[in-house]
């Protein structure tokens, strides 16, 4: 994974509030990657001197000494910011500067106090705030315990069996999908929107919290947020600005949002017809049949990256977290554009720029599926007696034997065998099987079974493959990886951004 795609993931890490299965994929990648295992290390540091200093708490009254002592180490604007936040009942004044854009809209009141609450197993959960623009709905929430007290492991899941989403008024779902992240005395939930009207009302239904141990619970809210006044206060102007890169997929920035809490670029990519046309005889000929909808959509699959940079080039905002400033990344947003399934949109947001010059867009690099040219040809049958195991790059591929097993549910037979990868893959590559005659068959990853470890040699990607349709097993079988991941700089595209009204 590139680090934009991790980023997300490092806070829950670090506050062990994370899956399993996420947590092994970030300690894979932390395992490749020195800047980011660094900014693990910096987070870490942090609670353990907060654990430090709480393990030797002093008496109450030596407490109150020590807070005396330190609020007259306050400066006169962060007591006037604290006055402020007490005033209007919102907590986005008070953060660290995780996210500047909040902090910003919040002091031109943009946010919402909402204290709505629910209480299921002694467990309240307590929404405190939400900032909700065109860009974004930002819900802010604690879990408190019967004795008031924020509970340590403020992580749930946004998907599964919790139901998390925005709707319209008259129930129409506009967002669902939300990211989670988490300051110390808080969490949030971002939930991304496109064109949303001036009432929309947020549904949280939660079933399991925790991210440690999974608990039960039922808590439900319905919150109507009244986002006219942001609505107001955010213009979008038009941008229409187009390239096509030498490998041919083109790139149009459509339009510019700016609203109270970020500022949002609006860009649409799609592959040429001869781009299009290529890749799928590529896939034919790999396959050696007409490639299926899956492994197509896999191939046409891209990424893009880009930075925000002023009129002297010094960049504002870019897509490595940190690497300008910590609150000023772009945080970029897939969607899917309406009524046109060739095309692909994203949502890059950073920071409102407060520069009196220009500010321009600079795209880095394209991220893109090939088709693989890793092939794992072997005996199945000589597989019982020892494990097939092959070199390729950096990486070094082992197989174990086959073993029929029968698929729960449907009674169907299928072969399982497990595909070890130690090297720098850190993610699932997906496989298609060829027999000595020619003939293709569907493999599925049980991912359930397939972790993702580190280890001193690197990354350890361990897949449980099934193989269907394969009713015995013949003298030859080949493995071919059917995508490999490509990136693109051979190119220059500067867009300048049209300036906020």
């Amino acid at each position: 994974m590139k680090c934009q795609d991790i980023e997300k993931y490092i806070v829950p890490y670090v506050d062990n509030e994370i899956s399993r299965e996420l947590r092994l994929i970030v300690e894979a990648h932390l395992q490749a990657c020195p800047p980011c295992k660094q900014r693990v290390d910096r987070l870490q540091a942090k609670p353990a001197a907060a654990q430090e200093t709480t393990s030797s708490l002093p008496p109450r009254s030596s407490r109150r000494r020590r807070k005396r002592k330190d609020w007259r180490k306050w400066t006169v604007a962060t007591v006037a910011t604290l006055l402020i936040a007490l005033l209007i009942g919102t907590s986005f004044l008070t953060r660290l500067g995780e996210d500047l854009g909040l902090k910003k809209a919040a002091e031109q009141w943009f946010s919402t106090p909402v204290h709505a609450s629910v209480t299921d197993q002694g467990i309240t959960l307590k929404i405190m705030d939400i900032l909700a623009d065109p860009t974004r709905a930002v819900v802010t929430y604690v879990l408190v315990d019967d004795q008031g007290d924020i509970l340590p492991d403020l992580y749930f899941e946004t998907s599964g069996p919790n139901q998390l989403y925005v709707t319209d008024e008259k129930g129409e779902k506009i967002a669902e999908g939300a990211r989670f992240q988490r300051d110390e005395q808080y969490a949030d939930l971002t939930f991304s929107l496109r064109n949303p009207p001036n009432h929309i009302v947020v549904h949280m239904d939660v079933k399991q919290y925790g991210a440690m141990e999974i608990k039960p619970v039922q808590w439900s809210l319905k919150i109507p947020v009244d986002i006219e006044k942001t609505m107001a206060a955010s213009k979008t102007i038009p941008i229409h600005q187009s390239f096509t890169t030498p490998e041919g997929l083109n790139l149009h920035a459509k339009q510019v949002t700016y609203a109270p809490s970020a500022t949002r670029l609006e860009i649409e990519t799609q592959w040429t017809g001869e781009a299009k046309e290529r890749i799928q005889k590529q896939a034919r000929e790999r396959l050696q049949m007409d490639p299926d909808e899956s492994f197509l959509h896999d191939l046409l699959s891209h990424k893009i990256s880009y930075h925000m940079e002023d009129e002297q080039g010094q960049i504002y905002a870019d897509m490595v977290p940190g690497s300008v400033n910590q609150t000023k990344t772009v945080s970029l947003t897939e969607y899917t554009v309406e009524n046109d399934a060739d095309k692909q949109g994203w949502y890059g947001s950073f920071v409102p720029y407060e520069g009196k010059g220009k500010l321009f867009l600079v795209l880095e690099e394209i991220m893109v599926n090939e088709p693989a040219d890793i092939s794992l040809t072997f005996d199945p049958k000589k597989l019982s007696r020892q494990p097939f195991r092959q070199q390729i790059g950096d990486n070094t591929y082992t197989l174990s034997p086959l073993v029929q097993e029968t698929m729960a549910g449907t009674g169907e037979k299928v072969w399982k065998m497990e595909l070890d990868i130690v090297g720098t893959t850190t993610s699932w590559p997906k496989w298609f099987l060829r027999d000595d005659k020619g003939r293709s068959y569907p493999v599925a990853i049980d991912y359930q079974r397939s972790p993702i470890e580190g280890s001193s040699a690197g990354a350890h990607v361990k897949e449980t493959l099934l193989i269907k349709q394969l009713d015995q097993l013949p003298s030859q079988l080949t493995l071919l990886m059917q995508t490999q991941k490509k990136t693109y700089d051979n190119f220059q595209w500067r867009v300048e951004i049209p300036p906020a009204p």
